[in-house]
């Protein structure tokens, strides 16, 4: 969390027009911290240079789940059919899509957790 450790961090990020977005839940982030990102995000959600994603309780494989159960209960509707179903619209469901943080795919992962791939 030290990016968002304290506020002034996120004030940083309005002197130099970054806009802080937060991808996957909140479940299991202390309440503190919640509220931190929460104000950096607001802070920040108008600045118009570089996206400062943080992935939170992120996992590509549950988020690739959330979208299509979100696509999936569009079509038990009957708001689409499946045969509507793209690539562009399984990417629109992402946390990364046009319906939550509208970044596109990431250009740069860091991964903090020691984890190896």
């Amino acid at each position: 969390m030290r990016v968002f450790n304290k506020l002034s961090e996120a004030k940083r990020f309005l002197g130099n027009s970054v806009t802080a977005v937060a991808l996957g839940t909140f479940d299991g982030i202390h309440i503190g911290h919640q509220s931190i990102i929460n104000k950096a995000i607001e802070l920040t959600k108008d600045n118009t240079g570089m996206q400062f994603n943080i992935a939170l309780n992120y996992g590509g494989r549950d988020d690739i789940r959330r979208a299509v159960t979100d696509i999936a209960g569009l079509a038990a509707n009957g708001d689409i059919k499946p045969d509507d179903i793209t690539e562009e619209m399984i990417s629109d469901y992402l946390w990364t899509g046009k319906f939550h943080a509208d970044c596109g795919d990431p250009e740069l992962i860091i991964r903090t957790s020691g984890e190896m791939r």
